[in-house]
C-alpha cells in the first residue's frame, strides 16, 4: 500500500514538474524568439514588430479597451505609442512560457512620455511598467495577442 502510494506520489510530482518545466521543442525556441522580436520592435523598430504578426493578426490591449485588427490597425496604435515616447522606449521580456500553440510572458516597458499618449497630455515623466501578454501562434507568426497592465500605474507614474 505504502508503495503503491508512494509511486503515485512521484508520479503525480513528476507530471506537475512537466507542466511547470516541459521540454522545449525547437518550435518552443521559435516561439520564443518571435516573442522577444516582438519586445525589441516595440523597442521604436516599426518593420521588426509588424514582421512576426500575421497579416490578419487581432491585438487586443484590454487597459485601452481597444481591438486592433490586421497590421494597418496594429501600426496606427504603435506609431502613436512610439509618439509618445520617441527618444528612449525600451521593451524587455522577463519570462515567457510556452503550451502548444499558445505562450504567456511578463514584460518590463520603460520610456520617458514626451508626446501624448491616449488622452494623457505629455509630462516628461518616467514610466516603468510591467504586464503579462498572452499569445497565440498560427504558421510561424503571432496571430493573437492580449496584453493585460495596470493603467492606474501608467497615469500614477506620469501624473506625478
Amino acid at each position: 500500500m505504502k508503495q503503491s502510494v508512494l509511486r503515485a506520489a512521484t508520479l503525480a510530482l513528476l507530471l506537475c514538474l512537466a507542466w511547470i518545466h516541459p521540454a522545449q521543442s525547437q518550435n518552443d525556441a521559435d516561439k520564443i524568439r518571435l516573442i522577444e522580436a516582438e519586445a525589441a520592435g516595440w523597442s521604436r523598430n516599426m518593420d521588426q514588430l509588424l514582421s512576426v504578426f500575421t497579416d490578419d493578426v487581432t491585438y487586443e490591449d484590454t487597459p485601452l479597451g481597444a481591438t486592433f485588427r490586421g497590421k494597418g490597425e496594429l501600426r496606427t496604435f504603435a506609431q502613436g505609442f512610439f509618439n509618445a515616447f520617441p527618444d528612449d522606449l525600451k521593451a524587455v521580456i522577463t519570462s515567457t512560457v510556452i503550451s502548444g500553440n499558445r505562450a504567456a510572458s511578463e514584460w518590463r516597458f520603460t520610456g520617458t512620455q514626451v508626446g501624448d499618449l491616449a488622452g494623457i497630455p505629455a509630462s516628461n515623466k518616467q514610466m516603468d511598467l510591467r504586464g503579462v501578454s498572452i499569445y497565440e501562434f498560427e504558421g510561424g507568426k503571432i496571430k493573437r495577442k492580449i496584453d493585460y497592465w495596470d493603467m492606474a500605474t501608467l497615469v500614477k507614474q506620469l501624473s506625478r
